[in-house]
C-alpha cells in the first residue's frame, strides 16, 4: 500500500496525460479512483471515436515506450503499431519503461484482465529497446515458414545489428504495399493460416506487405507465440459464427484477422482455411515415460543419467499429516508456558532492582 501511494504522483501524470491527448476512453476501466478527475477536465480533447484518436497518438510526438504502453493498454481497442525498428534508444527511455511497467503491474492487481497485456507489454518494450531481440523474431518467423511457397525472406546481418539498429534487406525490386495485388494477398492469406494454426505464431499488426511479383512477408510486425489450442478454437467459432471476444488473446486475434481482411479484401479466409476450420484443436503434451520405456532404457548408455523414480509412502503411512495436533503438549514448547514466562519476568526484576 505504501508502494501505491509513492506511485500516485506517476499515475496521476500519466493519467493526464491520457485525458489530455483524448484518450480518456482508456480512464473508464482504470482501478483508480482518482481518473475520473480527469475526465471533465480534458472533455473538449476526446472529439474523436476510439479508433482514430488512437491513430492521430501514434502518429504523434509521443515516445515510442509510451505509445507502446497506450497500445496495451488500450487492448480492446484496435491501435497502430509501433515501429520496432526505428525507435530511438537512450536511458531516459529505460527509466520511463520501468515507470510505467510499475504502474501497469498495479493495474493488473486492481483487474487481473490486464494480465495478458502487461505480460505482452514487457516482452514487447524489450524488444523496443534491444533491435537484435527483434531480429531473432523476424528469423523465427522465417524459420516457421521456410518450407512454404512464394515466401519473401530477408537477410539479417548481425554484424551491423545492435540496440539502436535493425539490418534487414530485402532482395531487389522488393515493393512495400499496403495492399498487395490478388495472388499475393492469397499467399499472404494462406501465410498467416499456416503460421497461426500449424505454428501456434500470431502475427498481428504489421505496418505494411513487403512483395517482391507474388512472394510477399509481413512487414513491421509483431508477434505472439504459444498460440494455444483454446485460442485456434476460438478462431473457428468467430470467422463461423462471429463469436466475440472475451480476454486479451480473443481481442488481439480479432483484431489481427480484421487486419488480414482489411490487408486482402479480395480473399474470403473462411474459404482459405476451410481445411482448418473444419478441426478441433487439442493440446499435446509430451508421452508419459513408461515403466518399461525405463526399464529399456536402464539398459543403455543414457541409462546411468535417469533419475530413479522417487519412492512415494503410502497414503495410510503420511494419513496423521491430516489430523490436528495439539502442539501445546509437545514438549518443544514446554518453555513457553505461562507460568515460566511470568516466572522470568519476576526473576529479572528481582535481579534489576536489588543486584
Amino acid at each position: 500500500m505504501n508502494n501505491l501511494i509513492l506511485q500516485y504522483p506517476k499515475i496521476i501524470k500519466v493519467e493526464k496525460a491520457l485525458a489530455r491527448s483524448g484518450l480518456g476512453f482508456l480512464l473508464e476501466d482504470s482501478p483508480f479512483r482518482f481518473a475520473s478527475i480527469f475526465l471533465p477536465l480534458y472533455k473538449g480533447a476526446a472529439t474523436l471515436p476510439p479508433d482514430k484518436a488512437l491513430s492521430a497518438f501514434m502518429s504523434g510526438t509521443a515516445d515510442s515506450i509510451f505509445k507502446l504502453f497506450v497500445c496495451e493498454l488500450g487492448w480492446k481497442h484496435s491501435a497502430p503499431e509501433v515501429i520496432f525498428s526505428s525507435s530511438p534508444n537512450s536511458a531516459m527511455l529505460y527509466k520511463q519503461r520501468e515507470e510505467l511497467r510499475r504502474i501497469f503491474q498495479y493495474w493488473v492487481k486492481a483487474d487481473s484482465s490486464y494480465q495478458g497485456a502487461y505480460r505482452s507489454f514487457v516482452q514487447r518494450s524489450d524488444i523496443l529497446l534491444d533491435k537484435r531481440l527483434y531480429a531473432s523474431e523476424i528469423e523465427a518467423v522465417y524459420d516457421a515458414a521456410k518450407h512454404l511457397p512464394h515466401v519473401l525472406h530477408s537477410e539479417i546481418d548481425w554484424s551491423l545489428c545492435d540496440k539502436e539498429k535493425l539490418a534487414e534487406t530485402f532482395p531487389s525490386e522488393t515493393d512495400f504495399v499496403v495492399i498487395p495485388d490478388s495472388k499475393g494477398q492469397l499467399n499472404l492469406a494462406k501465410l498467416w493460416g499456416e503460421l497461426f494454426f500449424q505454428k501456434s505464431i500470431l502475427v498481428s499488426n504489421w505496418q505494411d506487405i513487403a512483395q517482391q511479383k507474388d512472394n510477399v512477408m509481413f512487414h513491421h510486425f509483431s508477434l505472439m507465440h504459444k498460440i494455444t489450442a483454446r485460442l485456434k478454437n476460438y478462431a473457428v467459432r468467430f470467422l463461423l459464427y462471429h463469436e466475440a471476444p472475451r480476454n486479451y488473446a480473443q481481442y488481439r486475434l480479432t483484431q489481427a484477422l480484421a487486419h488480414l481482411a482489411q490487408t486482402c479484401p479480395q480473399i474470403k479466409l473462411n474459404q482459405v482455411y476451410s481445411a482448418e476450420l473444419s478441426q478441433h484443436y487439442e493440446e499435446h503434451s509430451a508421452p508419459d515415460i513408461t515403466a518399461d520405456y525405463r526399464a529399456a532404457m536402464q539398459q543403455t548408455e543414457y541409462g546411468q543419467i535417469l533419475p530413479s523414480p522417487l519412492e512415494l509412502p503410502s497414503a495410510t503411512e503420511v494419513s496423521y499429516l491430516l489430523k490436528p495436533k495439539n502442539y501445546s503438549r509437545d514438549k518443544r514448547f514446554a518453555n513457553s508456558s505461562l507460568v515460566v514466562v511470568w516466572g522470568l519476568a519476576l526473576l529479572i526484576y528481582l535481579l534489576l532492582k536489588y543486584f
